[in-house]
């Protein structure tokens, strides 16, 4: 039931505001494919971050673009696979921030770490969506980054975990993974 809110609220009203509550959490945000991505070409990227999203007792690890468009709107566009910086990478370079010192150190000479961090003040040039990938490049004066996820992912290091490659099973689609949301506050259901 709805207890939290505007004080004053009378009793019988409790039930629709969290009927209106469970409606609002509970719709999936809008994947970045299904709209008109010239609208988010000549967005700069204003934050990184690659802790998004929420189960409710910790979070899976979604990396989100805080992007300014070009209507002075702000967005976020949001990474939603579980540990989304491990399958993320920047041109060849693995996302510094999926991995841990020790981890880097290990890989040292055989891969490079950039740092996503680095895309900040950057440009949205170029959005490419398909089943089994999705790049979006950013450029700044004298860098373009392309930002990439692939459904088989396999040439990456191994989740740290299960020691199992990156791949998404073959039904899964990877442009349901890139989402829009006005918040950076992303609920996981089941």
């Amino acid at each position: 039931m709805y207890f939290r809110g505007p004080a004053g609220v009378p009793f019988f009203v409790a039930p629709f505001l969290t009927l209106l509550g469970l409606w609002r959490f509970t719709r999936r945000p809008l994947r970045l494919a299904d709209t008109d991505t010239a609208a988010f070409r000549h967005a700069i990227v204003t934050r990184t971050d690659c802790g998004l999203g929420s189960y409710g007792t910790g979070g899976p690890g979604f990396v989100g673009l805080h992007l300014k468009l070009s209507s002075g709107r702000y967005v976020w566009v949001v990474f939603t696979v579980w540990g989304a910086a491990g399958w993320l990478t920047i041109g060849e370079d693995l996302v510094a921030e999926a991995y841990s010192d020790d981890s880097r150190r290990e890989l040292a000479g055989v891969r490079r770490f950039r740092p996503l961090a680095n895309i900040v003040g950057t440009i949205l040039t170029d959005i490419r969506l398909e089943h089994d990938s999705a790049e979006l490049t950013f450029s700044d004066a004298t860098n373009q980054y392309v930002l990439t996820l692939r459904h088989d992912s396999s040439a990456l290091p191994v989740h740290g975990g299960s020691r199992e490659p990156k791949r998404l099973t073959p039904h899964e689609d990877v442009r349901d993974a890139v989402v829009i949301s006005e918040k950076a506050a992303l609920w996981v259901g089941d």
